[in-house]
């Protein structure tokens, strides 16, 4: 190649730059920083993911020495902090239980509301529900419980959700209606399920019919 031709190809190149030079360095610049956000983003939340396992794990401790106010105070900081994490949900979920245990079916509500309204989890968001049908079924609030259920669940729910609409029915005296609910979820129940199956089929013949 002879000088002439090198010049030209100089050239070229020179235009090339001018054209799409800064472009590609703009561009650069933006997938270093989109790494750099990307990894930041999950130190973070790997981060919150840690201090949520520590206080998932303080909350197991205040639940065996039966601590309510710390069991209180723990699923609060919770819902505030970490609400993202599953690790709140989980949270949420046994303090509820453990609150209506005790009694107090209000903050038992409360938390399994927030599990409902909150998370992005379905498996959380379906277990909330289904225990909150359980508590309404308990104060003998039934329609609620049925508007609780009123949502198609995920195939792996469906069984349980009409296990419970059943009970709600049958405490109304609408039979008819709890045998129908009882006998799907006996269709749509695992078979390895044997004593919660049994026990479906025991309401089921309690019924009559």
């Amino acid at each position: 190649m002879d000088n002439h031709q090198e010049d030209q190809q100089i050239q070229k190149i020179k235009a090339w730059y001018a054209r799409c030079g800064k472009n590609i360095i703009w561009i650069f610049i933006l997938i270093i920083l989109a790494f750099v956000g990307w990894n930041l983003s999950r130190y973070l939340e790997h981060k919150q993911v840690v201090k949520a396992r520590v206080l998932y794990g303080a909350l197991n401790k205040a639940v065996d020495q039966n601590d309510k106010k710390q069991v209180a105070r723990i699923v609060l900081d919770m819902e505030d902090k970490f609400r993202n994490i599953a690790y709140a949900k989980m949270t949420a979920l046994l303090a509820a239980k453990i609150l209506d245990g005790s009694g107090d079916s209000v903050a038992s509500k409360k938390h399994l509301q927030w599990v409902i309204e909150g998370s992005k989890d379905n498996e959380y968001r379906q277990l909330a529900k289904l225990r909150l049908a359980g508590l309404l079924l308990d104060q003998k609030e039934y329609e609620e419980g049925l508007k609780v259920l009123s949502s198609v669940p995920s195939p792996s729910f469906i069984g349980l959700f009409e296990d419970r609409r059943g009970d709600l029915l049958a405490a109304q005296d609408k039979i008819e209606a709890a045998r129908i609910a009882y006998k799907l979820s006996l269709e749509k129940l695992d078979t390895k399920e044997v004593s919660l199956r049994e026990f479906i089929q025991f309401k089921l013949d309690a019924l009559g019919g």
